[in-house]
């Protein structure tokens, strides 16, 4: 399941959460987000979501790495 989140304005985080519910429910169980630094707090929330994870595969990419690492509050390790 591909989504991106290149919108003109910033997206909360909420939207991280819908996404992965979807990809949960789907039977491939991949998420794949692109533009991910325009998403608020989307490392930490990633973090959360990857710890409760019921097996979801993610991607993330961006066309900003500054604004990406700018991002990062976790190490996502």
């Amino acid at each position: 399941m591909y989504r991106s989140a290149d919108y003109p304005t910033p997206l909360k985080s909420d939207v991280l959460l819908e996404w992965w519910k979807e990809a949960e429910q789907d039977k491939s169980r991949l998420l794949a987000v692109d533009e991910v630094q325009k998403i608020s707090d989307w490392s930490e929330t990633i973090k959360y979501l990857w710890d409760q994870s019921k097996g979801v595969k993610l991607i993330v990419t961006g066309s900003s790495s500054l604004l990406m690492e700018k991002g990062l509050k976790e190490t996502l390790a």
